[in-house]
């Protein structure tokens, strides 16, 4: 099981190196807590908790990899590695592939969202880092209506949520169902405020 193949747990300093371009890396790492900025040849990208780094190498002889890009911890950062063939032959995925598709859906999603807009594509890029990516196996409540939010909730493309409020009366008000792209909990972003309404991702999102 995948699970099984996991390592012990890596801890980087906030500025500490992981590996450096043409380093031989046989790990892929995943973000348990933290911030990593990897360096690939159109620039740096950063990545926060739930991302999956060390996967872009060159294989050489006797499949050596070798890294073609740098990846530094921006925080303390923890992760949980994994030998690459161990990864390969377990889940029969092409991770390289899988990387690269996943750090580019989470930047062109946050590209496309009208609350980002007016920031710059640098600052977009750069905000990817704080954001945790989460995949909900089962429906998993994400915002209660009335408490106080602190966090930003973006539903990627494919995934669908519920939405729950009750009127002022206490009676319960028709359930919508939405489809991502699209986010909720912005007012969040202004400081910790009752939420009008309840959000519920289902399972798969």
């Amino acid at each position: 099981f995948l699970a099984d193949a996991f390592g012990e747990k890596v801890t980087f300093a906030a500025g500490q190196s992981i590996y450096t371009l043409n380093e031989v890396e046989d790990r892929i790492f995943f973000i348990d807590q933290g911030q990593v900025r990897i360096d690939l040849a159109d620039g740096p990208h950063w990545l926060g908790n739930g991302a999956a780094f060390g996967m872009l190498a060159h294989s050489g002889t006797r499949t050596i990899r070798a890294m073609d890009h740098s990846a530094h911890a921006e925080s303390n950062t923890d992760v949980f590695a994994i030998d690459h063939r161990h990864f390969v032959s377990i889940t029969g995925l092409n991770p390289e592939q899988r990387a690269a598709e996943e750090m580019q859906r989470r930047e062109e999603t946050i590209d496309n969202l009208v609350v980002f807009h007016r920031l710059s594509k640098d600052q977009r890029r750069r905000l990817t880092g704080f954001m945790s990516h989460y995949y909900f196996p089962a429906n998993h409540h994400l915002i209660q209506q009335g408490e106080e939010a602190d966090s930003l909730w973006v539903l990627l493309a494919g995934g669908h949520a519920a939405i729950h409020a009750l009127d002022g009366h206490g009676n319960k008000m028709l359930t919508t169902i939405t489809t991502g792209v699209t986010y909720f909990g912005e007012t969040a972003l202004l400081g910790q405020m009752p939420q009008d309404s309840s959000i519920e991702a289902q399972a798969g999102s």
